[in-house]
């Protein structure tokens, strides 16, 4: 009975998109397991802005997924834009 009511993949991976299109995130890996005892999520790509990787790290949380924001330096591109990575074990949250 619990399943009828959990989050599914697709409504899952919908937000992870739509997030990403509404912050200008560029992902370049997304990997996600939706098995309800064991929800587990690992993003990796690129942001103009921390605030637009913290409103996905949020909304994930928000969904039940542990999701940690790891920040890196800016990438070497001439784009200014920073790589980041969103998982389960990232060493640089911020409650």
């Amino acid at each position: 009975f619990d399943d009828a009511f959990d989050q599914s993949i697709a409504t899952t991976l919908y937000a992870i998109l739509q997030i990403g299109k509404e912050n200008s995130l560029a992902y370049e890996n997304v990997s996600l397991n939706s098995d309800k005892d064991k929800k587990s999520v690992s993003i990796s790509g690129t942001c103009t802005t921390w605030t637009q990787c913290e409103k996905l790290a949020q909304r994930l949380k928000e969904l039940g997924y542990p999701a940690h924001l790891d920040r890196k330096e800016t990438s070497d591109g001439a784009d200014g834009r920073s790589n980041f990575t969103i998982g389960q074990g990232a060493h640089n949250d911020r409650p």
